[in-house]
């Protein structure tokens, strides 16, 4: 068996690169290629031991997350989030509200659902996974702007999500409503995060200063970033925000240094401690995709789970394609993108993680779960389909939609040839 484990890990990563290289030429996403392959070594074949992995899905999801989110923060510039924060903070609350919205209708109208039911199902699948889209939206021929609202957006969704499901299982459990509390503990879990990974990422400079060329210098970045998240997350704030801020602040490094103290020489980040971190996230990131799809049970899969799913699937696209029609209404430098940030919808790891919370706490729901993991896994099918529709060009290649100053520069060049 020791054998086959390790054997099984070779392949997983060979695999991986696979999928990369396959995004790079044809871009059509690899998340599906590592679920599907999750899915025949869990469910299918059962080499893999479903009972047993289930339980590690919280610790090795912050894992996944604390990795991933770190690498979505030091490819990103601070200074032109600052200036997206806004923007990108209503286009996540309004994705939010709508899917909720629109998932709690469908199941109480359409379905006779308990209305608290279906208002948490629709908290639980509220939010895009930042596990999956931040890795994506990194390679992909959009503008600047365009990633970084759907980089935030999938970052904060965390806490909406998270913050959300669990309020609402106490209200179904407790059968009291105390809308001030968890409007304070959102707030609460923001600010606290923002602040801690603004603190730890400029003292984490100072260090890197002196030991960002020495050996293990990454490994201690990494250790830090361990540390922050169980820190953070140990006041009841949100540790994902914390790490992505801790990133920003390293990944624009030079900028803020010569803006603190004038600094003529920059700190360079492209190095070792750069490129190791790459090499990490990609193993992480193949390992999380696998492991979502060995966690998925195909035999709570039925026809009417099916139905109910396909239904929710389709109020969550129309839902998120209104405001995003109306988002672009106010910003059109995004229009070029609309059906790229429509399609950008994949659940992840975390809505797995929670669809399972309220039956740990009594709150037995027929078929609860299984839905759940069926819209995970055909929001991420989706958003591949969608992906590989616009970076082959359908409908994005007329030049109408290239004009002006925030055409991204190979799709143009692609174009003119």
């Amino acid at each position: 068996m020791v054998e086959v484990g390790i054997f099984l890990i070779g392949a997983i990563i060979f695999i991986g690169f696979v999928g990369t290289y396959l995004f790079e030429r044809t871009k059509i996403p690899d998340v599906l290629l590592l679920m599907v392959i999750g899915i025949l070594l869990g469910p299918v074949f059962r080499i893999v031991d479903v009972n047993f992995l289930f339980p590690l899905a919280p610790f090795f999801g912050a894992v996944a997350l604390i990795v991933i989110l770190f690498d979505g923060g030091l490819n990103m510039n601070l200074f032109k989030v600052i200036g997206e924060l806004a923007p990108a903070t209503v286009f996540t609350v309004l994705c939010f509200l709508g899917c909720v919205a629109a998932t709690g209708a469908i199941l109480t109208w359409g379905f006779g659902w308990n209305v608290w039911h279906a208002l948490l199902l629709g908290v639980i699948l509220g939010g895009t996974a930042s596990n999956v889209v931040i890795p994506i939206v990194s390679k992909l021929t959009v503008s600047d702007e365009t990633k970084t609202i759907l980089s935030l957006e999938s970052a904060l969704n965390d806490t909406l999500t998270i913050v959300g499901a669990i309020a609402l299982v106490e209200v179904i459990a407790t059968n009291s409503v105390d809308v001030q509390s968890v409007s304070n503990a959102i707030l609460g879990a923001f600010s606290i995060a923002a602040v801690a990974g603004v603190v730890a990422g400029l003292a984490w400079l100072k260090f890197l200063e002196y030991f960002h060329e020495k050996s293990f210098g990454y490994m201690l970045t990494l250790a830090a970033l361990f540390v922050l998240y169980a820190a953070v997350e140990s006041v009841k704030a949100n540790g994902a925000i914390a790490v992505l801020v801790f990133g920003l602040i390293l990944g624009s490094s030079n900028q803020l240094m010569r803006f603190i103290d004038g600094k003529k020489k920059p700190l360079e980040m492209e190095g070792p401690l750069k490129r190791f971190h790459t090499e990490i996230s990609f193993f992480i990131r193949t390992f999380f995709f696998v492991y979502t799809g060995i966690l998925l049970d195909l035999t709570a899969i039925t026809g009417p789970v099916a139905v109910v799913s396909l239904a929710v699937l389709v109020g969550l696209f129309a839902s998120r394609r209104l405001v995003v029609e109306l988002f672009s209404r106010f910003s059109r430098r995004i229009e070029p993108y609309k059906m790229l940030m429509t399609v950008m919808m994949p659940r992840g790891l975390a809505m797995a993680v929670l669809i399972s919370i309220p039956s740990s706490r009594g709150i037995q729901v027929p078929g609860f779960e299984a839905i759940g993991l069926l819209i995970l896994l055909l929001t991420n099918l989706l958003a591949t389909v969608g992906i590989f529709a616009y970076e082959r060009g359908k409908g994005l290649a007329r030049p109408a939609l290239f004009s002006g100053a925030s055409r991204p520069r190979v799709l143009s060049q692609r174009v003119k040839r």
